[in-house]
Parts: structure tokens; C-alpha cells; sequence
């Protein structure tokens, strides 16, 4: 019962069809599934949040102290009501991957949740190509019109990027999930037993890398290509994957042109650019601020905008507690998905799984450069399957991953690695005229 409503919690959470089909909206289907779901998983959420459990989990550890540093930012800032108010609703974000990681907790459960989430993404898909080719037209789908420099033309153009539905009514957040579900897709064909399973997840590949086309996304590119890279590095290893990538890259750029093709100087990728730069150079301005950031929303109330990139946004709302745990949640998913995937003593799903599951969070990894979203419930998505991979495939971690006192140091020099290099990656891309 756990699962099948977790399973639904998802379909509606993605899908969204309440947003599709408004008059069903009135009956609050989500809120009534979260709290069957929280209900039935309370024997789940007790074993796997009580103290021994909770010692092997260092992901699980960083989202949590995540909504703790939410709270704390708020709290240096003297605006407890504010705080309160908004670590509520990023509460039901954590809420949310609590119950990832708690529910997926077999093989089975995982390779079936990998399929159904691939699934809605491709749903998701689906419904944006249908209103692109006005199949069926639904309310609040329309295009997103940019004007954009075309090449070939030598002026300005505008262009509509295609969104979807709830979650990804931004081309950018659209594109990466798209990264983030042709990555399954694959895994889910490569590691198929049949010839129809393979055929059967390889074939959406086509409409998904059109989808991805048309929203004109430089950041969801970014994230195929990471994902591409990162599954080839860890089923082929490093010396094999350089040459493979190296073909695979040009092959993709080949079909990709406009927007998506462009290197990014000036334009909106400068803006970006200057946004992060103004932000880290407001954080080190204040510096009885650097632990605790300057709270969530500086960057809408101070500049009209969000930063555009999850680890500067972190890091100057959160400070390096909290960038520090939003990075080291990343840092500990692609590190252990990797040495889970590579560890000869693993279960042989986990061997075959893993390569793909590792470029999936590599791809949305580095479409959080790109975009803020440290508070949205994508990101612990994907963040909660790496942890329900990694606690499968390996339930006892190596001792370099246990939380204890010398990891807690760790932590400690990876935030503070973690926010000089994004201070000083920032100053390079200025100079190089980015």
C-alpha cells in the first residue's frame, strides 16, 4: 500500500492533472495521497530515520541539515515568522524524498519506481508535444517567447520555448528532466533482459531529444551532455570513455542548432553571470553572515530575479551551512552512486543499473548550474533515488562515508572547497569575457 500510493503521490505530483483537467482540482487528490502515503510509511520512516540507520546515510544527512540551515538563515536574520513560514512549505519538499528513501527500500521497488518515473517523464513530454503540434490545447501551456540572436539571419528573432505542465512551466526545468529521464530510459533498455524491453524504453528516446529541442535550453543541453559523459565514465571506465565521449559530443552538437548551439558569451549567460558575481560579492560583504547566508529570496528582493545557478543561490542565501549541505548532497549522491556502480562486490542489478543512474544525477547536477532550484521537489527527487540506490547497493558503506565526527570535518572542508571554487570559477568566466 506504501508504494502503490507513493507511486500515485508521484503521477500527481509530475503529470500534474489537476493543472490538465481543472475541475478535478477541487478534490485535493494530493493532499489526500501524501497523507495515506505518510500513514502507511510510518514503520518505514521509523527504521530508516532512527539513529544506527541514519549513521550510514551521509545524503540523507545533508538534505536534512538543509531544512535546518533554511531555519537558521532566516533565524540570523532576526525574521523567525518568515522563517517559519517558509521551512513549513520546504518542509513538505523534504517531506516528500523522507518518503523516497524510505519506501523504495528493495530491488523491485527501485527498479519499478525507476520505470514509473521515467514514465511520467515521458508523459510529461508527451503533453508538451501535443499542445506544440496542437493536438489538444490545455489552459497555461502556452509557449515561452524570448527574443533570441539568430545566426544565420544576423538579427534578433523571437522564439517560443515549449513548457509543460506544474513543475516545469519553465523551458530550462523542462529540458532538464528531460536529461534526467532519457539517462533511465537507456538504463532501463541496457539493462533489460528481452529484446521488446529494450525497443520498448529506447523508443522514447526520439520525442523526449525533440521535446529538449524545442525548448531551446543551453542548461538542459549541458545536462545531456553531463549525463552522456557520466554514464560513459563509469560503465567504460576513464580511458575508454574519453574516445567515446569524444565522438559522441560533436555528434550531438551536430543536430542541435539556434539557441541550444550558441557558446553562451554575452547575452543572458552574462547576465547569469553577473548575478552571481553580485551575489557572492554581497555574502563576503557581510561577513557575519558567511555561515548562515542572507536568507532565502535575497536574490528576488535584491535584484528582481533569482540567480540562476542552485550553488551560488545556496551559498549566498544559506551560507556555508547550508551551500554546504546543498553541495555535499550532491557531492556524496555522485561519489557513492559511483563507487556503487563500480564496486565488484555489488549485486549484479546494481553493476547493471548504476552507470545510469550515476549520468541521471550527474545530468541534473549540472542543470542546477544553471538554474535555482534548491527548494524544489524535482531536485530531491533525484536526490532521494540516489540515496535509495546507494542504501540497496550497498546497505553497509565504505567507513569514509559514515557519519561521524571525521566526516562532519569533511563536510566542513567540502563547503568551504566548495564555495571558494564557485567564487573564483565565477571570476574566471568574467575574464574570459563570458
Amino acid at each position: 500500500m506504501d508504494f502503490f500510493s507513493f507511486v500515485l503521490l508521484n503521477f500527481l505530483l509530475l503529470v500534474r492533472p489537476e493543472d490538465l483537467f481543472p475541475p478535478i482540482a477541487g478534490f485535493r487528490l494530493y493532499l489526500i495521497v501524501i497523507i495515506v502515503c505518510t500513514i502507511t510509511s510510518i514503520p518505514g520512516l521509523v527504521r530508516t530515520f532512527d539513529r544506527d540507520s541514519i549513521q550510514t546515510r551521509p545524503i540523507v544527512v545533508c538534505v536534512l541539515g538543509l531544512l535546518f540551515a533554511t531555519l537558521a538563515s532566516f533565524l540570523a536574520r532576526g525574521r523567525l515568522f518568515d522563517g517559519l513560514d517558509f521551512t513549513i512549505e520546504f518542509g513538505k519538499v523534504i517531506l516528500y524524498f523522507c518518503l523516497l528513501v524510505s519506501v523504495v527500500n528493495t530491488e523491485d521497488r527501485l527498479r519499478s519506481f525507476v520505470r514509473y518515473v521515467a514514465l511520467f517523464i515521458v508523459a510529461v513530454a508527451g503533453i508538451s508535444l501535443c499542445q506544440h503540434f496542437e493536438v489538444v490545447e490545455f489552459p497555461g501551456l502556452e509557449p515561452v517567447k524570448q527574443w533570441a540572436y539568430d545566426e544565420a539571419a544576423g538579427e534578433e528573432v523571437m522564439i517560443d520555448r515549449v513548457v509543460s505542465v506544474g513543475l516545469f512551466a519553465d523551458p530550462n526545468d523542462l529540458c532538464v528532466m528531460i536529461a534526467f529521464g532519457m539517462v533511465l530510459c537507456v538504463g532501463l533498455a541496457m539493462s533489460s533482459q528481452d529484446a521488446i524491453g529494450k525497443l520498448g524504453w529506447l523508443l522514447p528516446l526520439a520525442p523526449l531529444a525533440y521535446t529538449c529541442f524545442l525548448t531551446k535550453s543551453r542548461g538542459g543541453m549541458l545536462a545531456i551532455l553531463a549525463g552522456v559523459g557520466g554514464t560513459a565514465f563509469v560503465r567504460l571506465g576513464y580511458r575508454r570513455s574519453i574516445p567515446a565521449v569524444a565522438v559522441a559530443v560533436p555528434i550531438l552538437l551536430l543536430g542541435i542548432t539556434g539557441r541550444q548551439s550558441g557558446g553562451g558569451n554575452g547575452g543572458t549567460a552574462h547576465e547569469r553571470l553577473m548575478l552571481w558575481a553580485h551575489g557572492l560579492g554581497e555574502l563576503f560583504r557581510m561577513p557575519f553572515h558567511l555561515v548562515t547566508g542572507l536568507a532565502p529570496g535575497f536574490y528576488v528582493e535584491e535584484f528582481g530575479q533569482l540567480a540562476h545557478n542552485s550553488y551560488v543561490n545556496a551559498y549566498v542565501e544559506l551560507g556555508i551551512l547550508g551551500g554546504g549541505f546543498f553541495f555535499g548532497a550532491f557531492y556524496y549522491a555522485i561519489r557513492m552512486s559511483y563507487s556503487a556502480a563500480r564496486d565488484a562486490g555489488a549485486p549484479p542489478w546494481a553493476v547493471a543499473l548504476g552507470p545510469y543512474l550515476f549520468g541521471a544525477v550527474c545530468a541534473y547536477a549540472v542543470g542546477c548550474y544553471s538554474l535555482t532550484r534548491n527548494f524544489h521537489l524535482p531536485t530531491y527527487l533525484a536526490l532521494g533515488l540516489m540515496a535509495a540506490y546507494v542504501n540497496l547497493a550497498r546497505p553497509i558503506p565504505d567507513p569514509r562515508y559514515w557519519v561521524d565526527g571525521v566526516w562532519w570535518k569533511r563536510l566542513v572542508v567540502i563547503s568551504v572547497v566548495g564555495l571558494v571554487t564557485l567564487k573564483y570559477a565565477t571570476q574566471l568566466l568574467g575574464n574570459l569575457g563570458v
